[in-house]
C-alpha cells in the first residue's frame, strides 16, 4: 500500500538533490564570494526545508487518511521522474544569474507538488484529508522560500 508518506519522500529527494548542487556551487573554485555566500544561503534553507517535510511525515506517519491508490500514486512517480529528469546543474557567474536559477526551480517545483496535491482531489472531501494537508504545508513552505527569493531579486 502507498501512502503520501512515499510521495513527501520523493519530494525530500529533490530538495536534497537540489541541495547537493547549491554545495557544488558552494565548492566550486571558480565561483565568486558573493555566489558562494548565496549558495549557502540556499543550502541553508534547503536543509531547513528537509527537516520541515520530515516533521510533516512524522505528523501524519499514523494518521488513518494517507493511503493513496496505485493509479494515482503511479501518476505522482511519473511527474516526479520527469521532474527529476528535467533538474539540471548550472554553474552562475553572478548572484543574479544564481538567484533568477534558483527561483525558476522553486517555482517549478511549487507548480509540481500543486500538481500532486491535485491528483489526490477527486471529490470535496478530498481537501479535508491529512495527505491534502500535508501537501498544504509542503507548499506554504515552498510559496516562501520563493517569496524570500523575489525579495532578494528586488
Amino acid at each position: 500500500m502507498y501512502t503520501i508518506i512515499d510521495v513527501i519522500d520523493k519530494i525530500i529527494d529533490i530538495e536534497k538533490k537540489s541541495l547537493e548542487l547549491y554545495e557544488m556551487l558552494k565548492d566550486s573554485p571558480n565561483i565568486s564570494g558573493h555566489v558562494k555566500l548565496v549558495a549557502g544561503t540556499f543550502i541553508r534553507e534547503e536543509t531547513r526545508h528537509i527537516e520541515t517535510y520530515n516533521k510533516i511525515k512524522k505528523e501524519i506517519m499514523n494518521k488513518d487518511d494517507i493511503q493513496l491508490d496505485f493509479d494515482v500514486y503511479d501518476n505522482i512517480s511519473k511527474i516526479i521522474i520527469d521532474f527529476r529528469k528535467g533538474l539540471t546543474y548550472t554553474e552562475a557567474d553572478d548572484v543574479k544569474q544564481l538567484l533568477m536559477s534558483a527561483l525558476d526551480f522553486e517555482e517549478k517545483n511549487l507548480a509540481l507538488v500543486i500538481r500532486i496535491q491535485g491528483l489526490l482531489v477527486k471529490k470535496k472531501e478530498d481537501t479535508e484529508t491529512n495527505s491534502y494537508k500535508a501537501l498544504s504545508g509542503i507548499i506554504k513552505e515552498e510559496k516562501k522560500h520563493i517569496d524570500m527569493i523575489k525579495e532578494f531579486l528586488g
